[in-house]
């Protein structure tokens, strides 16, 4: 629960550094994430009497983890769950030709359900495959690349729907994530020595790499806002908050994986 806290935590940081100026500062949208962070953290721990639990010092691997199902949990919430739903997907779905579908709250809300246990199992099953088939012959490292690349490709695919219809299709953008994946993955798989709750990971952290370049690197304006003006200028003075509990938080995850 503690790590998927801290998973939930960075992605609740890196929204509000992006949005608050355009949007304010809105408590119940921060604790959303650690929230669905801890429901990801007690999956994870449903796992751990079938895969057994990693070693106590592999703290970031279980943060990186919760992040990755955090993650899931959230779009779908953003998209399908909530009867607002974000205007992102609002406009995707008008793009795409599926709005009429989408009107039917019922519909949004099996379609998620389908969306989150179809995705998480998924990622299980192809856990279980590549490890018995990849591992012995690629090795951890290299496992770790290729798990990160192709992680990263659908991660690229995801984006690339929902921000298309905003900003048009940008090649520099979509290749990103493979390139910060195949990196990510590596990185985890040589720290880590947890195969299985490795895979689980390098998802996670290859949205820190690439949250970590794009949002308080290049400080860059999310699709829906560019061309309006912030609303909330003050936000610009006192985001700094978020980018330092950003960045607290990667540095426990990160420490665990080195010193264990």
């Amino acid at each position: 629960m503690l790590a998927g806290t801290l998973g939930g935590l960075l992605a609740a940081n890196w929204n509000s550094f992006k949005d608050a100026p355009w949007e304010d500062f809105k408590y119940r949208k921060y604790i959303r994430s650690p929230l669905f962070g801890i429901f990801a953290g007690a999956l994870i721990y449903t796992l751990v009497s079938f895969y057994g639990m990693p070693p106590f010092l592999e703290f970031g691997t279980l943060v990186f983890s919760t992040m990755t199902i955090e993650r899931i949990l959230g779009e779908a919430y953003k998209g399908l769950f909530r009867r607002g739903y974000h205007i992102e997907f609002k406009t995707g779905f008008k793009f795409y030709g599926v709005e009429r579908a989408t009107r039917h709250y019922w519909i949004r809300v099996m379609s998620g359900v389908v969306f989150v246990i179809g995705t998480i199992w998924i990622f299980l099953w192809l856990n279980s495959v590549l490890f018995e088939s990849f591992v012995s012959t690629m090795g951890a490292v290299v496992y770790g690349m290729f798990v990160g690349f192709v992680g990263g490709v659908i991660i690229a695919f995801s984006g690339a729907l929902k921000d298309t219809p905003w900003e048009g299709f940008k090649i520099k953008k979509f290749i990103r994530s493979p390139t910060f994946g195949l990196v990510g993955g590596g990185i985890v798989a040589f720290l880590s020595k947890d195969v299985f709750y490795m895979f689980l990971a390098i998802p996670g952290i290859e949205r820190g790499f690439v949250e970590t370049y794009k949002t308080f690197w290049k400080e860059r304006i999310r699709g829906i806002f560019e061309g309006k003006k912030p609303k909330y200028r003050k936000w610009f003075d006192k985001r700094w908050i978020f980018k330092v509990m950003f960045f607290a938080i990667l540095g426990i995850a990160v420490l665990s994986l080195v010193i264990q």
